[in-house]
């Protein structure tokens, strides 16, 4: 038996939507690709353009187009039958509008905005779906995401106190996905806690961050760069 959309909660929805744009996204670039070049067979963009009619006889014109519409003609029913499915989920969604996230993934440090039509990205601007944060409130999504909230879409964000900790969260993902802990590079303090025979300047440690030993460096203090232990 189907889930009630009423019942559901924003991320649910919008993860199946976002799985039904992966869907459609190569067959939209098959059936873009196919009208561009009926465009350039019929207007050729300049003399050496290889659909120039200096290089093409008209009859073998109008077979490379019957052949781009075929292709055409082929995406459109799986295109149609992809916006069939998500008709449904986008439609409670239009009902209910609850606030979307999205982060740049064509450029550093990759913004997370409102939507994707902010002023400071272009059109060629990609983007991920942060889906997970979908019907989340500004502030939520700047206690994940900290400091790479687009201050256009949220000028609000850098006065909330969600935004240092969001930040280091942030930090601490992003160098775990690298492998490289998030306190490489910081000084060294000894716990609170340690016992007090504990040495006050070692140069070998456990790190509070990821457990991992690590060296510190005898005259700066810092932690030197390492890596998350592995499992």
């Amino acid at each position: 038996m189907a889930k009630d959309l009423t019942q559901m909660t924003p991320p649910e929805i919008d993860r199946i939507l976002y799985k039904y744009f992966e869907e459609m996204a190569p067959l939209a670039r098959s059936r873009n690709l196919a009208l561009n070049n009926i465009k350039r067979i019929q207007h050729p963009r300049t003399k050496n353009d290889i659909y120039n009619s200096e290089h093409r006889s008209p009859q073998l014109k109008a077979e490379m187009i019957q052949d781009e519409d075929d292709i055409i003609a082929k995406l459109d029913p799986q295109i149609d039958e992809i916006d069939r499915k998500m008709a449904p989920y986008g439609a409670e969604y239009r009902r209910r509008r609850w606030p979307r996230y999205y982060r740049v993934t064509s450029s550093s440090p990759g913004h997370v905005h409102r939507g994707l039509n902010c002023s400071t990205c272009h059109p060629t601007t990609e983007f991920a779906w942060l889906n997970d944060l979908s019907g989340k409130s500004s502030k939520a999504m700047v206690a994940q995401w900290g400091d790479v909230a687009c201050t256009i879409c949220f000028p609000e964000a850098p006065t909330m106190p969600e935004w240092q900790t969001g930040t280091k969260k942030r930090q601490a993902r992003e160098a775990q996905e690298e492998g490289v802990c998030p306190l490489s590079g910081t000084i060294w303090t000894q716990r609170p806690d340690a016992p007090p025979d504990a040495p006050r300047r070692p140069t070998n440690a456990k790190c509070q961050q990821c457990g991992a030993q690590i060296k510190i460096s005898p005259d700066t203090r810092k932690i030197r760069k390492h890596n998350y232990p592995k499992d």
